[in-house]
């Protein structure tokens, strides 16, 4: 299914994109830089161009009822680099106003929108790791593609932070969730079930036992609007990916599944498409694609205060 699912995927050669923007670091860093994907079905992915959740609405949101009654299942990827010199956490989350987890965007060196798809680029240590993300049409996923450059062997630590609820709603306390890890797949089992499947030909690849942990993620922009504004996620690391010296690619899907009790999604119900406002006094967002969706920043960016020490990785 995987392999089905990447097939239907198309990444035309970077060398000659048809649509570029490109974002130095500074701008980058902004978490008001935000990107939407959609799946053509109601659901949708939403976070800034440098990966961190602003809206209670992040990461993965599929419809149940295309293309109405949306459940959020994903708030962000769990990414860490190891090296033999030392660890990175490469994801980010705000944890208060300008409070970073993570050294996401310290190492950001910038990022683009290549054909459509935002791609993510940072450096730590001599390894260069690319992440490129998108939502296949009709398939309930987002995918994330890491390209990792690196002149001797590291190993990527992939998993997420997890959430099972509706996509307005918050989790006051942490999300009843188990989780479990066989070879290359991992099911995340609340009220919905949520699918983690890795692709990574040529790695060694090592399931994890997860031993989920509570994270707290503050979403500005629903501070904004007078929503609440933070919540308690499930984070957990699922598979430890070893890349050879030269490095390698990585595919990494998270799927909206069918629990007990929770019946398949249909067929999506065609619907008249509705063009998009804007809230007064902040720019709107700027269609670029059928399936994405940039809003600009201000300039200059909002002010990032400093980094916590990330969570090590679950061994």
């Amino acid at each position: 299914m995987l392999d089905a699912m990447l097939g239907r995927m198309s990444f035309p050669s970077a060398s000659s994109p048809a649509v570029t923007r490109s974002f130095g670091p500074g701008q980058a860093r902004s978490p008001d830089l935000e990107v939407l994907l959609t799946d053509g079905r109601g659901g949708f992915s939403l976070g800034s161009l440098a990966g961190v959740p602003t809206r209670c609405y992040s990461a993965l949101n599929v419809s149940q009822q295309p293309p109405v009654q949306r459940y959020a299942h994903l708030a962000s990827p769990l990414e860490i680099l190891s090296t033999p010199s030392g660890e990175a956490t490469l994801h980010s989350l705000e944890l208060a106003p300008g409070v970073f987890e993570g050294q996401g965007l310290d190492l950001l060196a910038g990022a683009t929108l290549r054909d459509l798809l935002p791609e993510r680029e940072q450096l730590w240590r001599g390894v260069r790791v690319r992440r490129r993300s998108c939502m296949p049409h009709g398939a309930d996923s987002v995918v994330y593609l890491y390209d990792v450059q690196a002149d001797e062997p590291v190993t990527l630590t992939l998993g997420g932070f997890f959430v099972d609820r509706d996509m307005h709603t918050v989790h006051t306390g942490v999300p009843r969730l188990s989780l479990r890890c066989v070879d290359n797949e991992a099911l995340v089992e609340g009220e919905r079930l949520t699918r983690v499947q890795l692709h990574a030909p040529g790695a060694g690849v090592q399931p994890l036992t997860p031993a989920p942990f509570p994270q707290r993620v503050f979403y500005r922009h629903d501070q904004a609007r007078g929503e609440a504004e933070s919540e308690l996620t499930l984070g957990a690391a699922l598979w430890q990916v070893q890349l050879p010296a030269g490095g390698g690619q990585i595919a990494l899907v998270f799927s909206a599944g069918s629990a007990a009790g929770v019946p398949d999604p249909g067929p999506p119900t065609r619907r008249k498409r509705t063009g998009a406002g804007s809230t007064p006094g902040r720019p709107g967002p700027r269609r670029v694609s059928a399936t994405t969706w940039w809003r600009p920043s201000p300039w200059p960016p909002t002010p990032i205060s400093r980094s916590v020490r990330p969570r090590p990785a679950s061994q």
